[in-house]
């Protein structure tokens, strides 16, 4: 049983870092270098759980008010667990966390589990755990997933997109121009979407600089031109596109194509999966269609990725 839920400090980051390494569900976003680099928008509220003194899961979470976010400015959150996590002493931990989140004033938790598909083995024991305390969902966002260990069934238009590319002679590659690719981004999100990336080109920098190995720029070229690219994030099991664009020449030349089958068949073909994102907007319930035919046309299939309310 857990002895203890504990409020993070400073004080804790490597067993913090440790755990997260070590954990069963766990990825480089959970990492306190990753958590803590927006701290000036989010009030940290952390939390660790403690067994017979070992740091045996943590909870990456801010607050806003009399509500905690598990987290407010991570994809994804939730517990992260040792490899030994037992549904006992998971139902403990709950039950610890929130007498003290009562005892601290919060009246909702609002908890975005990992999605099962960063899960070295099944990790699932506080889905189970959120029932028992009368959680509702509400956000579920539809993730276009690519299964690379059977075969991506591309569609016949993406096919030709890919020959498109190779006859135009378009160049795909892992990239170093951050600013000439955030420059290509902006310009996109701000046509198509009247939107700004969540990420500046000054965040992105910082973000690469502390996990250099795990955040990575594809881009395609026509000649000394980028015309389209990718940002991904890259954690054991999964292979995310974090950013995606192409200007109106690479879409002609249909760049992308021919970048993300490089991608699927080369450079992550080891993975699991390739997550191509959500497709439902910033704030939700709208489902954008032309995006997901789009991911679907790579071979995506839908995954989920569920919020859910608990009120404490």
């Amino acid at each position: 049983m857990a002895d203890l839920i504990l409020p993070y400090d400073d004080a804790m980051s490597t067993e913090w870092n440790a755990l997260v390494e070590g954990s069963r569900n766990g990825t480089f976003l959970h990492l306190r270098s990753y958590v803590e680099y927006h701290r000036d928008r989010f009030t940290d509220f952390s939390l660790v759980a403690v067994d017979k003194g070992r740091m045996v899961g943590a909870l990456p979470a801010n607050r806003k008010g009399d509500v905690v976010e598990s987290h407010g400015g991570l994809t994804y959150g939730g517990w992260v667990v040792d490899e030994i996590m037992t549904l006992p002493k998971m139902a403990a931990i709950w039950d610890s966390m929130m007498q003290f989140l009562s005892a601290s004033g919060v009246k909702r938790l609002i908890y975005k589990p990992v999605p099962h598909m960063h899960h070295r083995v099944p990790t699932e024991e506080d889905l189970f755990c959120l029932g028992s305390f009368g959680a509702r969902p509400v956000r579920r966002s539809p993730m276009t997933v690519v299964d690379l260990q059977h075969g991506p069934q591309w569609q016949a238009r993406r096919l030709r997109g890919i020959r498109k590319a190779r006859a135009a002679r378009v160049s795909v590659g892992e990239s170093s121009d951050w600013a000439g690719y955030w420059q290509l981004l902006e310009e996109t999100l701000r046509v198509r979407y009247d939107a700004t990336p969540v990420h500046t080109l000054e965040e992105i920098a910082l973000l690469r600089s502390l996990h250099p190995d795990s955040i990575r720029l594809f881009t395609a070229t026509a000649g000394a031109r980028v015309i389209a690219g990718v940002v991904v994030f890259e954690s054991r099991r999964v292979a995310r596109a974090q950013y995606i664009a192409a200007s109106v020449e690479g879409k002609h030349q249909a760049a992308l194509d021919l970048l993300f089958h490089e991608l699927f068949t080369d450079v992550f073909a080891s993975k699991h999966f390739f997550d191509l994102g959500t497709s439902d907007g910033q704030t939700g319930g709208q489902l954008n269609q032309s995006l997901v035919d789009f991911k679907e046309g790579f071979g995506g299939r839908t995954m989920v990725q569920d919020t859910y309310e608990v009120l404490v």
